[in-house]
């Protein structure tokens, strides 16, 4: 009986037929009711019974895309299931990326007709496994909460999740606040070199008074940071200048060179220093 296949078209219509209990072709193989995609890491697709099987369409390869399409053409005269829209995992994961999407949707009608075909997606594997435990799943009860709250009142639900959404960012500004103030006066003090809080960076002098540190630890000498302070104060147009190996790309409410987003109060405080 043959078991190694000349292409993966050929591997995969051999594990359709179910007539081999195993079989391989490069990256693809199978055993019994079930077929995998470079490795046992990588469940491909699996019969659940004689006339269903379930298909891992979650890869994001372009090798194993082809792969997810060639068991979808290969295994069409079986009823067919697909795991975005059949696994609770999965489905939870996307009817909360598209609730936080809903929040400030421009057309929320896309995102909630979205929500409700996976909701129906996954009724549908649950109807037609009799699959009791999915239902009993806090992540299934979570997804039809959500689906009710739509359901009943659609842009009061929007509404509300608007609202908690601005609530919660600006519940992190506030604490990212209150950890860049914390974390400013131990990086002043120099007992830290560097931190990332948000996307501001901060200068410093050195110790010894010769370079002028970023929050990044990226170090320029006095000199040249004296000529692009002095640059900035007279006006002059400083996109492009070069200070050590960096490119000045912007000034507009914070100084951006290269990866460097440096607030201006941080600039202006390190540039009295060194302009004396």
């Amino acid at each position: 009986m043959k078991t190694v296949f000349s292409n993966a078209q050929d591997c995969v219509h051999a594990f359709a037929q179910r007539e081999t209990p195993q079989g391989r072709s490069g990256n693809v193989f199978f055993y019994g009711d079930k077929i995998y995609s470079y490795g046992y890491h990588y469940l491909l697709a699996e019969f659940i019974d004689d006339k269903t099987i379930v298909i891992n369409d979650s890869g994001y390869s372009n090798t194993t895309s082809k792969h997810i399409g060639y068991v979808r053409w290969g295994t069409r005269q079986y009823k067919q299931f697909f795991t975005t829209k059949c696994d609770i995992t999965l489905v939870h994961r996307q009817v909360l990326s598209l609730k936080d999407k809903l929040a400030t949707a421009r057309k929320p009608e896309n995102y909630i007709n979205s929500i409700l075909f996976l909701f129906d997606s996954l009724n549908e594997f649950i109807q037609y496994t009799k699959n009791k435990n999915i239902p009993k799943d806090v992540r299934y009860k979570e997804i039809k909460k959500i689906v009710k709250a739509i359901q009943d009142q659609p842009q009061e639900y929007k509404d509300k999740l608007a609202a908690a959404k601005k609530k919660a960012e600006l519940a992190k500004k506030r604490k990212e606040q209150k950890q860049i103030k914390e974390t400013l006066t131990k990086f002043y003090n120099y007992e830290v070199n560097s931190f990332r809080i948000g996307d501001t960076d901060y200068l410093r002098l050195s110790q010894d008074g010769e370079c002028v540190e970023t929050s990044q630890y990226v170090k320029v000498s006095v000199d040249e940071a004296r000529t692009l302070y002095k640059a900035i104060c007279n006006g002059v147009d400083i996109r492009g200048h070069r200070i050590s190996n960096y490119t000045v790309n912007s000034i507009n409410g914070t100084l951006k060179i290269g990866c460097h987003n440096i607030n201006m109060e941080s600039v202006h405080k390190v540039g009295k220093l060194i302009n004396k």
